[in-house]
């Protein structure tokens, strides 16, 4: 016989030994038990492994762990999980963590989460098929995760298909199909020290990262006219630079481009008379350089 891990029976709903039991996640359960026989009371087992712990939580959620609201990183065999800025399949062999390797944790509903990295679009499984990507405008069936702690900052990701996130070995695009909890399913969270990242309801800070160099600089500025130059110079030319212009309040009103030259010119002429944002970004970090248009 199976050991009994965890056990309680009500038929009247009153039963104090029902309430005071506190179940694991299904990720814990998963990987601690082994050979449940089927029908197992609150847990049931189903090619051997959890399909079901409708005991968690009072209302089905399973996301009570997650840190709703903050910007994380992701390790994996101690490499970072990176958005690739949303251009390419996600990856998990960065050493470094740029901005492309912060997601913000926002609650999806339904007892689930959703993974914003830092080109405000959303993490997607692609339902296991595919690679996993960072390029979705809205949070759809496939973009949803349950969010699944092992223990402290350690946690699986499940999609909306069943399967486990998996680091693809640190070698490959990262994909959703993982009906197993292995090392390469399980991430260490964090909250880096300089976690702020603008968005819709934040101020955008002037800030910049490991790459991008410290001389990089719009001109003229301010500006009258409806051109300005983005001057890149010492930016290391291996490396693919992009810029955007944003507003105050975070929003992009210029979207993402190439810089194909180190003098880039930005038209500017469609913009109002204000302050602006111009993001310069690569794969080691980013920059915001202030710009104000009369």
């Amino acid at each position: 016989m199976a050991p009994l891990l965890y056990s309680a029976s009500s038929t009247t709903g009153q039963d104090p030994r029902y309430y005071s039991i506190k179940i694991p996640s299904a990720a814990t359960l998963e990987q601690n038990a082994t050979n449940f026989p089927p029908n197992t009371p609150v847990i049931r087992r189903w090619n051997h492994r959890v399909d079901n712990c409708a005991a968690q939580g009072n209302n089905g959620d399973n996301n009570s762990e997650a840190p709703i609201g903050k910007i994380i990183t992701l390790k994996n065999n101690k490499a970072y999980v990176s958005s690739e800025n949303g251009s390419k399949a996600m990856t998990c062999f960065r050493t470094t963590a740029g901005d492309w390797e912060k997601f913000k944790v926002v609650d999806a509903g339904e007892g689930k989460i959703a993974l914003k990295g830092n080109n405000n679009k959303y993490v997607s499984a692609e339902n296991g098929i595919n690679r996993m990507t960072c390029n979705k405008s809205t949070i759809g069936h496939t973009e949803k995760f349950n969010w699944e702690e092992l223990n402290t900052n350690t946690v699986v990701l499940r999609g909306s298909n069943g399967k486990n996130v998996s680091s693809a070995g640190n070698k490959n695009p990262m994909i959703c199909n993982l009906t197993t909890i292995g090392p390469w399913s399980k991430f260490i969270w964090t909250v880096p020290n300089n976690s702020n990242r603008a968005g819709n309801n934040s101020s955008l800070s002037m800030k910049a990262s490991i790459g991008i160099i410290k001389s990089t600089t719009v001109f003229p500025n301010p500006s009258k006219g409806g051109t300005v130059f983005l001057q890149l110079d010492d930016i290391d030319g291996n490396l693919i630079t992009y810029y955007s212009l944003l507003d105050v309040s975070g929003n992009i009103v210029l979207p993402r481009k190439k810089a194909v030259n180190p003098k880039t010119i930005i038209d500017t002429s469609s913009l109002n008379i204000g302050v602006y944002f111009v993001k310069v970004e690569n794969s080691q970090g980013s920059k915001m350089l202030k710009l104000i248009l009369q």
